[in-house]
């Protein structure tokens, strides 16, 4: 028997040939074969295959450095710079430090007075 939207079924008896040409629709119901999932798409397998490919380990360690990196600069400017900066001058530090790359070369400036010239030169700002 066929179970699809647009299958006809066999006429038999005094039924109308031309009937079963037209679409009608099923009121019984139909029971689908279910696929299986491929492997590929099966995210337990995924992320168990994730965590022992190297190259993926290596990228998630670069982000989270990155992300540190910014903190760690945004930290330092909390600490060092909030009664050194203005208000309107704090944010435009904040906003120069959210670079990562620019907020990297920041926390990597060993001595202060070298991150306080670097500071003034990238955001443009006067320390008091």
């Amino acid at each position: 028997m066929a179970t699809g939207a647009r299958a006809r079924t066999l006429t038999t008896g005094l039924e109308d040939p031309f009937d079963s040409l037209s679409p009608t629709p099923s009121t019984s119901s139909v029971r689908k074969r279910s696929r299986s999932r491929p492997e590929s798409l099966d995210p337990k397998r995924k992320k168990k295959d994730q965590e022992d490919d190297p190259l993926i380990t290596a990228i998630t360690r670069s982000i989270e450095a990155r992300k540190s990196s910014i903190i760690r600069a945004i930290e330092i400017r909390a600490e060092e710079y909030y009664e050194r900066l203005s208000e309107s001058d704090f944010g435009i530090a904040r906003d120069i430090l959210a670079d990562e790359i620019k907020g990297s070369v920041f926390i990597t400036l060993p001595v202060k007075d070298m991150r306080d010239r670097w500071l003034e030169r990238q955001a443009g700002v006067f320390l008091i």
